[in-house]
């Protein structure tokens, strides 16, 4: 069943004076309603072997490989960022010296070599202003260069600050985690909670029978009381050994 095709299934007891809860309990206990099903956790962990393993290893792999993932993301976001702010630190270098430059990349046969030298530039600083047209160029703001430095330096930081902290990446982490539980979740669809397994239970009822036994160790039953013994029957070479008179409730 699901939500597009939902199955309804009813039980009906031949008799209407059948108990609710122990017609509930005879299904739970004759029939797979309420079963174990074992499950076999055979998996690929970090070292690429395939092996069973318990549901707290499988958590507690899956948590090394997501610092692992989450520490090489942000790595990798702390390369970018500090590349951008090389680049931007060039452009800052050349920007009260904008009519020198242009006059450099115009006159000079190697305008990069010469701008590393006017302006003590990196290889990839020179590489960056040689690919900016003149004319933009000439439009470089310093204001706008200064604050995309001053959020890419705070962003830095705390970069940084996730690879230096165990703490605080395994906050970024639990943020991440409780982020994608609220957008991707639902709401639990079964409930877990301590049970123990349905025993179904016949009631006795109570009333005055008489036990017999015979002398080769046969045991009937014949409900009332103050039956004559001369009425009992045996099989052939077998007799009466003696009649109990008691109740079914009888222990």
């Amino acid at each position: 069943s699901g939500r597009a095709a939902p199955v309804r299934l009813v039980f009906e007891p031949k008799s209407k004076n059948q108990d609710q809860t122990e017609f509930m309990l005879m299904l739970l206990a004759h029939t797979s309603l309420e079963s174990s099903t074992s499950i076999n956790l055979v998996m690929i962990g970090g070292d690429g072997r395939p092996r069973q393993k318990g549901l707290g290893d499988i958590l507690r792999e899956w948590i090394e490989f997501r610092f692992e993932t989450v520490t090489r993301r942000t790595a990798f976001k702390l390369g970018k960022v500090r590349d951008r702010i090389h680049i931007l630190e060039g452009r800052e270098a050349i920007l009260l010296n904008i009519d020198k430059v242009i006059q450099i990349i115009r006159n000079s046969d190697e305008p990069k070599a010469a701008l590393i030298e006017a302006f003590k530039l990196s290889d990839r600083q020179a590489e960056d202003i040689l690919e900016i047209r003149l004319r933009q160029l000439a439009r470089l703001e310093t204001i706008k260069i200064q604050q995309e430095l001053a959020e890419l330096r705070k962003e830095e930081q705390a970069l940084q600050d996730l690879l230096d902290n165990p703490s605080s990446m395994k906050r970024c982490i639990i943020r991440e985690i409780e982020t994608d539980a609220k957008q991707f979740g639902d709401a639990r669809r079964t409930i877990i909670e301590e049970a123990q397994k349905a025993v179904a239970e016949q009631k006795v009822v109570d009333e005055a029978v008489t036990v017999i036994i015979s002398d080769k160790g046969w045991i009937r039953a014949r409900t009332g009381i103050g039956h004559d013994p001369a009425q009992f029957t045996f099989k052939a070479g077998d007799s009466l050994h003696g009649a109990f008179e008691c109740r079914t409730v009888d222990t």
